[in-house]
């Protein structure tokens, strides 16, 4: 979720990842690539603490025009809390 709120805001690329675990998959990655090639992963610290794990394979991927199918409510709650944020910041 927090990557895509990254490109809605920001855009650029939707990078796809694996995480493995000791050698075998565990589940998926995602985080951006900016146009001016800067990568950037907010979540990426959930892999420094689990021992074993590392993310590899990474490729851009394409999300769907109509938005996230899975967790489309926290991706929808995310990105309202996330713009409200911005919007207070700029008021002060």
């Amino acid at each position: 979720m927090t990557a895509l709120v990254v490109q809605d805001l920001l855009g650029g690329d939707l990078i796809h990842g694996e995480v493995h675990m000791n050698g075998a998959k565990a589940w998926n990655h995602y985080w951006n690539r900016l146009s001016d090639g800067t990568e950037v992963d907010l979540t990426a610290d959930q892999f420094r603490v689990l021992k074993g794990a590392s993310v590899v394979n990474g490729q851009v991927v394409h999300r769907p025009p109509e938005g996230p199918r899975r967790c489309r409510e926290e991706y929808e709650l995310l990105r309202e809390r996330v713009l409200a944020a911005l919007s207070a910041e700029r008021a002060e």
